[in-house]
């Protein structure tokens, strides 16, 4: 019996050849953000009040994002040395846990409802915390790179479009300097 083979067709081989370090980056940057954290632990904060590890690890990374970022870049072809600077309008914001109840009370033609929220709060270890719910990532508002291989038109966009999509900045938020020797 006679096997058909697969062929890629020619616009996909042209793409794949000029997009291939973009795509790198781009699968270099799924693969970080599913790679494992590691347990969950609790800390105790500087006022008494029990956090998730997880979001403190949130807030403790924000640095290691850029190196990340910049580590990333240099496996970037003719990029050379590389750094990166990062600005945030809204850092990591937790979501509270609360319990809503409402009253309605009826009487005599008057109707009044009430409304109380209240925040979970647990304990842990000999202190209370609020339960989080879930933390929102940062939005960043602006990345500057320095790096080596900067006077390549090439390059300028291809660091523009890793880090626009890695992070959301868009093209006009991003600025690409030539590095010193």
């Amino acid at each position: 019996m006679h096997k058909m083979k697969w062929v890629m067709p020619e616009y996909l081989r042209r793409n794949l050849d000029r997009y291939k370090y973009v795509l790198l980056v781009c699968a270099l940057g799924l693969l970080l953000t599913l790679w494992p954290q590691g347990k969950k632990e609790e800390t105790a904060a500087a006022d008494g009040t029990v956090q998730d590890a997880g979001f403190s690890a949130y807030v403790a990374d924000t640095g290691a994002l850029e190196e990340q970022l910049a580590d990333l870049l240099e496996q970037i072809d003719g990029v050379g040395r590389v750094q990166v600077l990062l600005t945030a309008k809204r850092g990591y914001e937790p979501a509270y846990v609360y319990n809503s109840s409402s009253r309605s009370d009826g009487g005599e033609g008057q109707t009044s409802n009430e409304e109380q929220s209240e925040l979970v709060v647990v304990n842990r270890d000999g202190g209370e915390g609020p339960v989080i719910a879930s933390v929102s990532g940062p939005e960043y508002q602006g990345a500057v790179i320095v790096c080596d291989g900067a006077e390549s038109p090439q390059v300028r966009l291809e660091l523009t479009e890793a880090v626009r999509s890695l992070t959301g900045i868009s093209s006009d938020h991003i600025k690409i300097s030539k590095m010193k020797q």
